[in-house]
C-alpha cells in the first residue's frame, strides 16, 4: 500500500481528480487497474481480471 502524503514519498500517479482513488500495482511496479471514486461492487471482477485471473 502506498500513501501519497507520506514524508519523502514520490510517485508517478499523476493528477488525481477525485478522492478516493484506488490503484492496483503489479509486481513490476506497473499500474494495472485504477478506480476514481468509491469502490463499486463490480470492481471486484475488474480487479480480478486486471491481475490476470
Amino acid at each position: 500500500m502506498y500513501w501519497r502524503n507520506a514524508p519523502g514519498h514520490k510517485d508517478n500517479f499523476g493528477v488525481i481528480q477525485s478522492q478516493p482513488t484506488h490503484f492496483v500495482i503489479n509486481t513490476k511496479g506497473q499500474i494495472v487497474w485504477k478506480r476514481e471514486g468509491s469502490f463499486q461492487p463490480e470492481d471486484w471482477d475488474n480487479l480480478w481480471e486486471a491481475l490476470g485471473n
